[in-house]
């Protein structure tokens, strides 16, 4: 399966959500599943395992949190990126800004979509 998950946290932050997303994505692609893992951009690039596709998205950094980013919203990157590489599911890890936008971009194109 094409599977995408959308989180606004992602390593190389380091708190429970961002480590929880990455091992989601890392067990689904030891099970040959391709994931494409879309997160805003972080300014220290992270190294995804085989099977694991990042997505960048544009984001702002976190008031009062030094190093954490939240992801924008990005509808039409989603849908137009989805329209030539349809996943067959999408999982939203966080309901911030950018996963609201997958949500909406999901449910416009008729993917199976599910939040956490």
């Amino acid at each position: 399966m094409r599977i995408g998950i959308v989180s606004e946290t992602y390593p190389p932050e380091i708190n429970g959500v961002a480590l929880t997303v990455h091992s989601l994505a890392a067990g689904l692609a030891a099970q040959g599943h391709t994931v494409e893992v879309i997160r805003p951009r972080q300014p220290v690039p992270f190294v995804d395992e085989p099977g694991m596709l990042p997505v960048e998205t544009r984001g702002a950094a976190l008031p009062r949190y030094p190093g954490l980013r939240f992801g924008l919203p990005s509808g039409r990157m989603l849908r137009k990126r989805w329209n030539r590489l349809r996943p067959d599911a999408i999982y939203v890890a966080t309901e911030g800004p950018l996963g609201w936008s997958a949500m909406r971009a999901a449910q416009q194109l008729g993917i199976p979509a599910a939040t956490g």
